[in-house]
């Protein structure tokens, strides 16, 4: 048996996190957007990634969400290789990796949901 510790955050094997892989160049690539992610996507793109939606497309915003989305796996990856990495051709084929990434990190689980009777995260005035 996997030891739960050794597996949450890990992209294929965290049963929470989308398994989503991207080859660029030939090498694969695994896309998740944890909180940091969606934090250095952010400061990238100067979207706020909360408000606003994945689809705005420029340059800075392909370059930016695929970086962020890298990082978990790759943590040493440079904003400048992965802009390498896109061209006109592959930027389709990218957009729709990061939109399934972006989607399937973000959505609410029914496990997540609070059931009638669990306790609830409070904040420090409650």
């Amino acid at each position: 048996m996997t030891n739960p510790n050794n597996v949450a955050g890990v992209p294929g094997l965290d049963p929470t996190l989308p398994d989503v892989k991207l080859i660029l160049a030939g090498t694969t690539y695994q896309l998740v957007f944890d909180f940091n992610a969606i934090a250095l996507a952010e400061q990238a793109t100067g979207i706020n990634l909360l408000q606003a939606s994945i689809d705005t497309a420029s340059a800075q915003s392909l370059r930016g969400l695929l970086w962020a989305s890298l990082i978990k796996q790759n943590p040493t990856i440079t904003i400048e290789h992965v802009g390498s990495l896109i061209t006109m051709k592959n930027a389709p084929t990218i957009w729709a990796a990061i939109r399934e990434a972006w989607f399937g990190s973000v959505a609410i689980d029914s496990e997540d949901t609070p059931q009638p009777g669990e306790p609830q995260a409070q904040t420090a005035s409650d």
